[in-house]
């Protein structure tokens, strides 16, 4: 089974995860869901404010950088790219590009 390094970040602090999966997709949401368990216990014991953790980059074995999954990227990114497509096909669409 491949292994996946999975670096997870709440924008201000990272951990690099290793997971063994037969899917990027779910090597990134067992990380996800690793991580998240320990958020969950931050925010129950100590007061502050987490945010929300996310994927920042996927390497393989042979260390080469991976695509993220679009549903484990941060959601302002996830907006990001819904516009800029968008606006593709508005371009698209008035004959601009």
């Amino acid at each position: 089974m491949p292994k996946y390094i999975v670096r997870v970040t709440d924008g201000n602090a990272f951990g690099d995860i290793e997971v063994t999966s037969d899917s990027l997709i779910d090597a990134c949401g067992h990380a996800i869901d690793r991580v998240q368990a320990f958020v969950d216990l931050l925010t129950e014991y100590f007061d502050g404010d987490y945010d929300d953790v996310y994927v920042d980059a996927v390497r393989d074995e042979q260390d080469e950088e991976l695509d993220v999954p679009q549903q484990f990227l941060h959601w302002k990114t996830q907006e990001i790219e819904r516009l800029t497509a968008e606006v593709v096909r508005l371009k698209i669409k008035c004959g601009e590009a």
